[in-house]
């Protein structure tokens, strides 16, 4: 009886170390599917301005769509759908302290131009915010999945 005790206990033992290894396993914050956050980004802008953004705009925004899948290869595929038109955006991205820096971006298979990239600043693990270079505009994203599949 004392020996299956002990034979129930070292199995506990050795079945909890393996769940606290696995634990440790996390994915990259950075990495996973990202959608814009139309929320954050109305709030941000009406904050910035002082004003609320005017109902057409606002039914504008509604019509856009934009993903970001970023991958732990440092790549990243964005797309971008809105009336009429659909972009396709594919770069790479490095790791930042703050988050990543988005580079070598091609839109539909032709170079950005003048090698324009961007600045992803990590608000929390489920939320970043993306200002191009040369550009003051701001675009929230918020996590859809944890992980590029």
């Amino acid at each position: 009886m004392q020996i299956m005790r002990r034979s129930a206990t070292s199995f506990l033992a050795v079945l909890c170390a393996f769940v606290v290894a696995g634990c440790g396993e996390q994915t990259d914050a950075r990495v996973g599917h990202w959608t814009l956050d139309f929320e954050t980004i109305v709030e941000q802008a009406e904050q910035r301005d002082g004003e609320p953004i005017p109902e057409f705009a606002l039914a504008m925004m509604k019509k856009m769509q934009y993903q970001i899948e970023t991958r732990e290869d440092g790549a990243f595929i964005a797309i971008a759908k809105r009336p009429g038109r659909e972009d396709r955006v594919e770069g790479t991205w490095t790791a930042t302290d703050a988050g990543m820096v988005i580079s070598n971006v091609t839109t539909n298979g032709e170079p950005a131009p003048d090698g324009k990239g961007a600045v992803i600043t990590l608000i929390d693990r489920d939320h970043f915010m993306l200002r191009s270079d040369g550009d003051d505009d701001e675009l929230y994203f918020v996590r859809i999945s944890i992980a590029a599949e």
